[in-house]
């Protein structure tokens, strides 16, 4: 850098200003640097410093300017002049010259900088970028001269990448262009990856290779995705039958798939199970008895019925626990899976598996105790234990302990009061003191938010002692759409907070229920200033900035029903 003549030159701007960024817009064009790529950073380093007063305001052009030209201090310069940088165009402007894709003059004189590509690729954000970076690293390993150290890096990355994106074509290029054993992985990096959401014990035994049960369960891991689900499946079917898996790694892969709750609910789930057996099949003979019980274990929490069903029909019944299987199956109402276990009956023991069939709560548990009653040897049965509240005495029961316990239990299950009666109903029948023991209870109901119950003792006519002010309140913000319907058909409105049951029910994160609840208060209120809409829609508008977006649909709603109501008092 010649300073005394930057400095003279510029002295010549004594009358014109000197615009800064005009300037180096000038110099970073493309038609001066093919003949100045050798320019150093140090003339736009005194440039910028000179003239701080100007902000400059080309940096993403200057960025674009000097990857493409493979200017690599001067990017490392300009990088530290940044606030935020985006790495990825940076990186497609320095692998392709118009940053999108080769063509064969590019390719014949592309040189590669191995410390810009470093350096710009050490600033991407890997697990972001997963579909951009593919095209990245396929883009860069079909360049020549790379060196080989770029190779071993990138190799892996791309595949675990490609394996995680269901991207079979990727792939098959990798292990069709180059030799495995290029494509070495630290066991510890697939360990972090295969555990990522959660399942360190799950693995903690195994470290896995490139050629083995890695790939099986990048392939697994994310296939719940709706987005991913039809490539997944695919791609971990290709995983499968390219690779040597290992019995353990297929039961892991198997472990990881069924931990995805979701499918049954897809179109996707045929195939999804199909994937499932077709997994199985590959190596199960090879699997020890705890293997197995582990996976059956595993397909029964998850209530995965259809392998279930499978693995009994097609692998018999070998280290299953058939009462085990047999009492899930009544408590889920799966009938296809307890005719199965038919034969087994007369050695298994019917009161539980009745037990089971009486506490689940479907829609087909009638039908289940209808079955076992029809096929089990009823002398055997003890029904004392199964209809114990319909056929034992009240003086020998301690019904008032067993319907606290009943209505403040921890784990609350929705209960259809129209089809049949529950636990509680039968309990709250037989008490002596309806009124006294509701009251007792119905506090521990609020703190437990068993809205449900409160809903039943309030149709049954038992609402003393509560504050219906609250209640409303807490309702509207939890949104429990039929008790709010309830307190505005039974409760004085004059009772109600109705600006503030209507502000709860705007912050319910569930936006269904939120209009619903919001919509049910319009109609039964008939005073629409006390709402004061103006007011809830500041309170919305000043919410924090990360819930902007969440508010976007209410603050419409809303806007659009005070104008109605607007049109309507001004046409009355």
């Amino acid at each position: 850098m010649n300073e005394p003549v930057l400095r003279y030159l510029l002295s010549l701007y004594s009358e014109i200003p000197f615009d800064v960024n005009l300037f180096l817009r000038k110099i970073y064009c493309q038609s001066w640097l093919k003949e100045l790529n050798c320019l150093s950073h140090k003339p736009l380093k005194w440039i910028v410093e000179r003239f701080e007063d100007q902000k400059i305001a080309e940096t993403d052009f200057l960025l674009r300017s000097t990857c493409q030209f493979q200017m690599f201090d001067t990017v490392v310069y300009l990088v530290s002049k940044c606030k935020t940088f985006d790495a990825i165009s940076c990186i497609k402007m320095y692998l392709n010259k118009d940053g999108k894709n080769d063509d064969t003059e590019c390719i014949s004189n592309f040189y590669f900088n191995e410390d810009l590509f470093n350096f710009l690729f050490s600033k991407i954000d890997i697990d972001k970028t997963s579909s951009e970076m593919i095209a990245i690293v396929m883009s860069t390993l079909q360049k020549p001269c790379v060196p080989d150290s770029v190779c071993e890096t990138l190799l892996p990355k791309v595949l675990i990448l490609a394996c995680e994106d269901g991207r079979i074509d990727v792939a098959k290029w990798i292990l069709h262009s180059f030799e495995q054993t290029s494509l070495d992985i630290e066991d510890r990096d697939l360990f972090m990856l295969a555990c990522d959401d959660g399942r360190h014990q799950a693995f903690v035994q195994t470290l896995l290779d490139i050629a083995n049960g890695d790939l099986v369960m990048l392939a697994c891991n994310k296939v719940s995705h709706f987005k991913y689900q039809a490539r997944k499946i695919d791609m971990v079917r290709w995983v499968v039958e390219t690779f040597q898996i290992k019995p353990l790694d297929i039961k892991l892969g198997v472990l990881t798939l069924i931990r995805h709750k979701k499918y049954n609910k897809l179109e996707i789930g045929d195939a999804f199970f199909k994937l499932g057996v077709f997994l199985l099949n590959k190596h199960f003979n090879c699997l020890s008895t705890e293997d197995k019980e582990e996976l059956m274990n595993s397909f029964l929490q998850q209530k995965h019925y259809d392998v279930v069903n499978w693995l009994m029909e097609d692998k018999g019944f070998v280290a299953f626990d058939k009462q085990q299987v047999l009492n899930e199956a009544c408590s889920d109402g799966q009938i296809k899976t307890i005719q199965m276990l038919k034969d087994y009956f007369h050695s298994l023991d019917m009161n539980e598996a009745l037990m089971y069939a009486c506490i689940g709560y479907n829609c087909d548990q009638t039908a289940i105790c209808e079955y076992l009653l029809s096929e089990i040897d009823k002398p055997s049965l003890d029904i004392s234990k199964i209809h114990i509240l319909l056929t034992v005495e009240n003086e020998k029961l301690d019904t008032l302990s067993a319907f606290r316990a009943a209505c403040l239990q921890p784990n609350e299950r929705t209960v259809n009061f129209k089809d049949k009666l529950c636990i509680v109903d039968i309990l709250f029948q037989k008490l002596q003191d309806k009124a006294s023991n509701v009251t007792e209870v119905l506090n521990g109901l609020l703190e437990n938010k068993r809205y449900a119950l409160i809903l039943y003792f309030l149709e049954q006519g038992h609402y003393t002692g509560l504050n219906m002010k609250n209640l409303m309140n807490e309702v509207c913000r939890h949104g429990h759409v039929k008790l709010v319907q309830w307190i505005l058909e039974n409760v004085k409105h004059e009772e109600l907070d109705i600006k503030s049951a209507f502000l709860a029910a705007c912050k319910n994160v569930d936006y269904e229920l939120q209009l619903q609840c919001l919509a049910l208060m319009w109609h039964f209120i008939q005073n629409k200033n006390l709402f004061e809409l103006d007011s809830v829609l500041d309170t919305i508008t000043e919410a924090p900035s990360d819930l902007t977006d969440k508010y976007d649909d209410l603050r419409n709603w809303l806007l659009y029903t005070k104008t109605i109501n607007e049109r309507m008092m001004s046409e009355s």
